[in-house]
């Protein structure tokens, strides 16, 4: 994200609506695959204060597996 002041949870919503797009791009399989998820870390107010602009998209499952998503 950008440097300034806090933009607010609408503008870090903003950021997080990003990751299902991206993992789209990414891999329309896994995108598709119902035991995909996503996991969004973002900067808080006082992480944001520390110099945190980085927001982190995660795909998660709850089966264990090995390798890549992308097909």
């Amino acid at each position: 994200m950008p440097d300034g002041g806090f933009p607010g949870q609408s503008a870090i919503e903003d950021y997080q609506n990003k990751c299902a797009p991206e993992l789209v791009k990414y891999s329309p399989e896994a995108a598709r695959d119902p035991e995909v998820g996503l996991f969004v870390l973002y900067p808080s107010e006082d992480s944001w204060r520390e110099g945190d602009r980085t927001v982190t998209c995660i795909a998660t499952s709850d089966t264990p597996r090995t390798g890549t998503l992308k097909k």
